[in-house]
């Protein structure tokens, strides 16, 4: 037995537990699960356990951990998050390019111009989505010129809709509305299924007066979309502008489901009913749409213009002066308070209303004919006289013959030759 070993006598060596070291990264498919099923609350759960075990160096769970806040509402912390993960990793151009967008929505378009153009030197290609949001960032700080320049090299890199649109805008911002409309051409093209290009181009071509062409482009919106609530509404004015009331009312009714807190439905509505003859109805409705935004004055001017129409000159005084004390600057609504001030008795303020009127639009010639009646109601004829003669020429330079103003004219100029010359000739016999 010597010499023999015995193996079962053998204890075995213990084996070393190697612990192996976890990976930063071991929990971003979780997280990115979670956040692509916008399971937010459970993601946030991970992301802060993550960031526990991490010691807050896990840039990608930090990274969404901003987008969620964003989606939240809290642009602050948000743009927070993104400045660490910009300073774990300062050459990720995503960083810097989500610092610039945190910027925009907190309205710093300076401080997004400096993130956008740090990005675009951190960035190895030319990036359209740096161009687009440097474009609309320059056009918003009054450089419309690199506004322009950034968003032709966006559509040109990226051939995207919202740069057009983006382009677009910026070219009706400066009046040139043959650009805006040729590039619509161009993006209806490339996007033929974008009701949103037929729609602002239709809407653009309301403007500018081309209605036939508007129907057309409103009408492929609605081919597109049919509950695209702005092509409808678009498509209604057309009809209330033609009178076709009725027409108009069906198509706003179908937007009233869709949109019932919208201001400029129930003002449509509201004006429909008051080309209908209806004032209690268009009253009805110009009251939703003022109590749904108190400060918009062109609300409270047809609330005006349709208590006069309904002979309630005081209601009528009250909204005109609520809208003037909102704009200032647009004469037919002192025109309307002079009306009201001349039916409630007070011609001398009437008197000067107009003329208020008269600095700010001098070509008005509704206004002026109305200035011109009260100065024959207040024996001003001298007056009323000389403002006839300017009247006379306006109309003369008007391209458009107004039967109404001709009428009124012939009358004034009755009233007046009667009255006035015969006084003259007494004062020259006389001397």
């Amino acid at each position: 037995m010597n010499g023999v070993i015995r193996t079962d006598t053998v204890q075995p060596r213990p084996r070393l537990s190697i612990k192996e070291p976890t990976s930063i990264e071991s929990n971003n498919w979780l997280i990115h699960t979670r956040y692509v099923r916008k399971e937010f609350e459970i993601c946030k759960l991970i992301i802060e356990e993550d960031l526990l075990k991490t010691k807050g160096c896990n840039e990608y769970a930090i990274y969404i951990l901003g987008l969620i806040l964003r989606h939240e509402g809290k642009v602050h912390e948000s743009l927070e998050c993104f400045q660490k993960c910009l300073f774990l990793n300062p050459s990720n151009v995503k960083n810097m390019k989500e610092i610039g967008r945190s910027w925009i929505l907190l309205g710093q378009q300076v401080q997004a111009v400096e993130a956008f153009e740090e990005a675009e030197a951190l960035s190895k290609s030319p990036d359209w989505n740096i161009y687009h949001n440097l474009g609309k960032c320059y056009a918003s700080l009054g450089q419309r010129g690199k506004g322009r320049e950034y968003l032709r090299k966006a559509v040109q890199l990226g051939k995207t809709e919202q740069s057009y649109l983006a382009l677009a805008e910026l070219h009706v911002a400066e009046n040139d509305i043959n650009s805006a409309l040729e590039i619509y051409d161009i993006a209806l093209r490339l996007f033929p299924s974008s009701s949103e290009l037929a729609c602002t181009q239709g809407l653009l071509l309301m403007k500018v007066g081309d209605y036939q062409k508007a129907f057309n482009k409103l009408g492929l919106a609605i081919a597109i979309s049919p509950l695209n609530s702005k092509s409808i509404i678009g498509i209604a004015s057309i009809f209330q502008d033609n009178n076709e009331f009725d027409v108009a009312l069906s198509k706003f009714k179908i937007v009233g489901q869709l949109l019932p807190e919208s201001v400029t439905l129930w003002n449509n509505m509201g004006l429909c009913f008051f080309g209908k003859g209806k004032y209690v109805a268009a009253i009805s409705c110009l009251k939703r749409a003022n109590y749904l935004d108190p400060l918009d004055w062109q609300t409270l001017y047809n609330l005006g213009l349709v208590h006069i129409y309904a002979k309630q000159y005081a209601s009528a005084f009250h909204f005109l002066s609520s809208a003037v004390k909102l704009e200032n600057k647009y004469a037919p609504s002192l025109m309307l308070i002079g009306v009201s001030l001349e039916k409630l008795g007070d011609s001398e303020n009437a008197l000067k209303c107009y003329e208020q009127g008269l600095k700010i639009d001098p070509d008005h010639i509704q206004l002026r004919i109305n200035y011109i009646s009260s100065l024959c109601s207040c024996g001003r004829k001298d007056t009323a006289l000389e403002q006839l003669n300017v009247l006379q020429r306006l109309v003369q330079q008007s391209d458009e013959i107004n039967p109404e103003v001709t009428s009124a004219m012939r009358k004034f100029a009755m009233i007046l030759l009667q009255d006035v010359i015969p006084e003259r000739k007494l004062e020259k016999n006389e001397e």
